[in-house]
C-alpha cells in the first residue's frame, strides 16, 4: 500500500472501529478482568439477548459501536486528522467480529473522503485462567490481511493502586503483534512488514482508545502510525 495522508496502509481508510447498539446492561457488561475473582459470574451473561461465552464475557465492555477520530502520523508522510466508526459484536461463539470505516476529516460535505476500511474477527483462545490469549484475524479493502496473536490484561499504570483500580472498573487493554502479513497481488507499495495494535477500554468513562504502529519495507523498524479516542454510542 502506498504511504500518503490518505493511503496509508492503516490510514483512517483502513482503521476504523464501529460501535453496536446500546451499551449492556451491568449484569451483561462482563467487565471483569483476567483472573478476577468475579470471572466467574460473567457464566451465562448475555449481551443484546446474545449469550456470552465464558471466554469472551470479561471482556465485553469491548462489544458495541464505537466513534470519534485520530491523528495519522509516520516518519514518511505528513500527519493527518481523520474520523472513525468501529463496532464489536459476538454470536455467542469464542470470538468478536470486529469492523471498522475511516473518513478524512474536515471536509465538506462531512465524510466525503472515505480512507480506510477493515473487517475481521479477535479470538479470544485463552480464558481468565488459561493466560487470555487473543488471537486476531483481519482483512483490510487495500487487499492486505494480516494474522495476529497477544493478550488482554487489566489496564494499569506500574502501581498496585492502579492495577487494583483498574479492576474495579474493568478497564483492560488487549495487545495484539502481527505473526503474518499477506496482500493481493494489486496491493500497493511500500509493503507493510510488522504491525502492533493496541486497545484500551474504559467501562467507567465509556472510552475505547487504541494506537497502531507499523513498519514498512522502507521503515523497517516498527513506528506509531495511528492514535484514537472513541466513544461508545449508547442510543
Amino acid at each position: 500500500m502506498r504511504i500518503a495522508a490518505a493511503r496509508l496502509f492503516f490510514a483512517p481508510s483502513r482503521v476504523v472501529l464501529m460501535s453496536a447498539p446500546s451499551a449492556p446492561s451491568p449484569a451483561a457488561a462482563g467487565t471483569a478482568p483476567a483472573g478476577s475473582s468475579t470471572a466467574a459470574a460473567h457464566v451465562g451473561a448475555y449481551a443484546g439477548g446474545v449469550p456470552l461465552h465464558p471466554n469472551v464475557a470479561p471482556v465485553s465492555a469491548l462489544l458495541g459501536r464505537w466513534v470519534g477520530g485520530g491523528r495519522g502520523i509516520y516518519p514518511t508522510i505528513k500527519s493527518f486528522e481523520y474520523e472513525e466508526e468501529v463496532e464489536f459484536s459476538t454470536s455467542g461463539r469464542p470470538f468478536v467480529h470486529y469492523t471498522q470505516r475511516t473518513w478524512m476529516a474536515g471536509t465538506e460535505p462531512r465524510r466525503s473522503k472515505p480512507l480506510h476500511e477493515e473487517n475481521g474477527f479477535l479470538r479470544f483462545v485463552g480464558g481468565p485462567n488459561s493466560g487470555a490469549k487473543v488471537e486476531g484475524a483481519l482483512t483490510q479493502a487495500s487487499g492486505v490481511q494480516e494474522l495476529l496473536a497477544g493478550k488482554w490484561e487489566p489496564t494499569t499504570q506500574g502501581s498496585s493502586d492502579d492495577a487494583a483500580a483498574a479492576a474495579a472498573v474493568g478497564a483492560f487493554t488487549v495487545s495484539l503483534e502481527s505473526s503474518s502479513l499477506t496482500r493481493t497481488p494489486t496491493a500497493r507499495p511500500p509493503f507493510v512488514t510488522a504491525v502492533a495494535r493496541r486497545y484500551t477500554v474504559r467501562p467507567a468513562t465509556g472510552e475505547l482508545t487504541y494506537e497502531i504502529d507499523m513498519a514498512t519495507v522502507n521503515t523497517p523498524k516498527l513506528q506509531n502510525h495511528l492514535l484514537a479516542t472513541l466513544k461508545k454510542v449508547t442510543e
